[in-house]
This record gives C-alpha cells, sequence and structure tokens, in this order.
C-alpha cells in the first residue's frame, strides 16, 4: 500500500539514536590522537530521488583542518504518481553510513565532498503475483516481497551559505552505489552549530 508520508518508527528512532551516539565518540577519539575539532554541526534536509519518491537525511559532522567525518542516516522511499493504483509492497530503503571527506571555504559558507560505507536495509518489489480491482479506477497490485540488506558506497556533495556561523542553508547531492537498489538524491539542507569563521552578517 502506497505511504502517506514519512513514519518514524521505534526502529526508525534507535537507527537515529546511534547516528548522534557515533557522532558523538568522534570527539574524544580525535582528542585521543591529539586532533580538536575545528567545527561540528548537525544536518537535516528533505528532497526528491531516483525512486520517483524522497529522501529525510540527518547527520552529525565534525571536521579536523580540511578533513570532516561525518555520520548519517538516510530514509529513502518510493511515491507513486498514480493515485489510483496502490502496490505492494513500498519500496524503501534505509542507509546508516560513515563518509570522510574533505571542505573547503571558511567564511559565507562551504563546499565538502565526501564518501565512505554504508549499512542498507529496506524492501523492493519482485515478481508480479496479483492484480486486485476494488472498484472503478482502483487498482490494487501485489509483488514478491524482496528484503533488502547490503553494503553500500556512499558518495555526498554539499553546497552550504551561513548567513550566520552557526546556521547554514543549502543544497547537497548524494548516491548510493550498491549491489541492491542504487539511488541518487537531491535535497534541501540546513544545519546548525559551529560551522564557519564567520557568517555573511554575523
Amino acid at each position: 500500500m502506497q505511504n502517506e508520508g514519512f513514519c518514524l518508527s521505534g526502529e526508525t528512532m534507535k537507527k537515529i539514536f546511534w547516528i548522534f551516539f557515533l557522532g558523538l565518540l568522534l570527539q574524544p577519539l580525535a582528542a585521543q590522537q591529539g586532533l580538536t575539532a575545528d567545527y561540528f554541526w548537525l544536518t537535516a534536509g528533505r528532497g526528491s530521488n531516483t525512486l520517483s519518491g524522497e529522501t529525510m537525511h540527518i547527520a552529525f559532522s565534525t571536521q579536523m583542518k580540511k578533513h570532516i567525518f561525518n555520520v548519517s542516516f538516510y530514509m529513502s522511499e518510493e511515491r507513486l504518481s498514480n493515485p489510483f493504483v496502490s502496490k505492494n509492497p513500498d519500496i524503501f530503503i534505509h542507509d546508516i553510513s560513515f563518509q570522510y571527506g574533505r571542505r573547503w571555504m571558511e567564511h559565507f559558507g562551504f563546499i565538502s565532498l565526501s564518501a565512505g560505507i554504508s549499512l542498507i536495509s529496506g524492501k523492493d518489489r519482485g515478481r508480479f503475483e496479483q492484480r486486485i480491482d476494488f472498484m472503478r479506477n482502483r487498482v490494487y497490485e501485489l509483488y514478491e516481497i524482496k528484503n533488502l540488506t547490503t553494503i553500500g558506497i556512499p558518495v555526498q556533495m554539499q553546497l552550504q551559505v551561513t548567513p550566520i556561523k552557526w546556521l547554514g542553508l543549502g543544497v547537497s547531492v548524494q548516491g548510493n552505489i550498491n549491489s541492491k537498489l542504487p539511488y541518487a538524491a537531491f535535497l534541501l539542507t540546513g544545519s546548525v552549530g559551529r560551522l564557519n569563521k564567520g557568517g555573511a552578517f554575523w
């Protein structure tokens, strides 16, 4: 059955909790190596993907010199364009990733490029099994359920402007290369934290 929107289930909330927990671990681990974080921030975003649906993103990032490290959680799902057709199962992907990258610019905004490794879970549709006509102009299609679990390679490019040094607004393009259901997404993002030496206005 077609989803009406993102649902933050208990399992999803656990994944988000682990993202923040792993992100907080970056600080003491870096300190043990004699490194200090120059910047650190939380990012959230939402946009469209190549599954003809939506993607939601939440991440914790830290920067040491030009190097950035982040742990991210992506929820991507399909949106059916025909409101009179429902398909079961829904196609969706949950993606937890750890990425390393580089960041440029320290005033008024930044550009970053990162890649890493991710653990992917979700569902896809297999072979067609049954078509049910409930009423006129309303169709329900049943497919084989394919549970997805695999390892992927996430890649992300982000551009943000910082009107003030602790607030960022921008866009992100991200993709995940994997053997089950590769996809890409374009998101509008917002960040809060210690982002830059100075913002455009303060």
